[in-house]
């Protein structure tokens, strides 16, 4: 890639960190477009809010988790900071979508009960999902962008992360969001207690995320598109 880039008419990247560590390789900065991969916010504000209410309905707190199955999502940090998370809120839940992980493989003390571990569910499904939680948490040591911080926030949820490169670029520290030092357990978890025990805050920070969502991605196909236009116009 570093070979191609230096020939590209023009390079897309998720971030603001991508660009400057492309511009540290030397990347004439005007080549850069930062735009990042589109999201639909609007269909976040089509859920069904029945569903929504059958997922809430036992009443306990929900700490929503989304990724893959893969290493940089750094699942360790995640599970410790629940440990704490369930000392101060026993009947917590977090929910963890998409690695298909076995409490088996969690190696922790908080009972079973207080997860509720799944596969890959359809991108639908997330949704009512999303909707469902009561805080989102990243716990990753590594992200260029972060698909699914975009998709909390634009269901209006509070969010919890590593301060990734990509979370930067999403979060604004105390305002849409808390940003934590990467593999911090203990800070994530602070984080987490404080937005359980105040609703308020995690309405307003939600509502904020949500504002700000709309404001910085909605339009984004549309950038593309203006891109790939500009590109062939120059070439004719």
């Amino acid at each position: 890639s570093k070979v191609t880039v230096k020939h590209a008419d023009a390079i897309r990247v998720m971030s603001q960190g991508q660009k400057e560590k492309l511009i540290r390789h030397k990347i004439t900065s005007q080549k850069i477009h930062v735009i990042s991969t589109p999201v639909d916010i609007i269909k976040f504000d089509r859920f069904d809010a029945g569903l929504v209410k059958r997922y809430q309905k036992i009443g306990r707190p929900i700490v929503l988790h989304i990724s893959r199955h893969d290493k940089v999502k750094d699942f360790r940090t995640l599970i410790k900071s629940f440990e704490l998370v369930y000392a101060s809120h026993p009947t917590a839940i977090l929910w963890q979508v998409g690695a298909g992980l076995k409490y088996s493989e969690l190696h922790t003390h908080v009972p079973k009960r207080n997860f509720k571990l799944e596969g890959r569910r359809r991108a639908e499904d997330m949704i009512e999902i999303n909707h469902a939680a009561d805080v989102f948490v990243l716990s990753s040591f590594s992200e260029s962008f972060g698909k699914v911080l975009v998709e909390a926030a634009a269901c209006g949820r509070s969010i919890v992360s590593t301060e990734t490169t990509g979370a930067h670029e999403i979060i604004t520290n105390r305002q849409t969001g808390y940003l934590v030092p990467i593999r911090d357990y203990r800070k994530l978890a602070e984080k987490i207690n404080y937005l359980i025990d105040n609703p308020e805050v995690r309405s307003e920070m939600g509502q904020a995320a949500k504002e700000m969502v709309w404001r910085k991605y909605s339009d984004n196909i549309q950038k593309i598109i203006n891109l790939w236009q500009s590109l062939v116009d120059r070439k004719k």
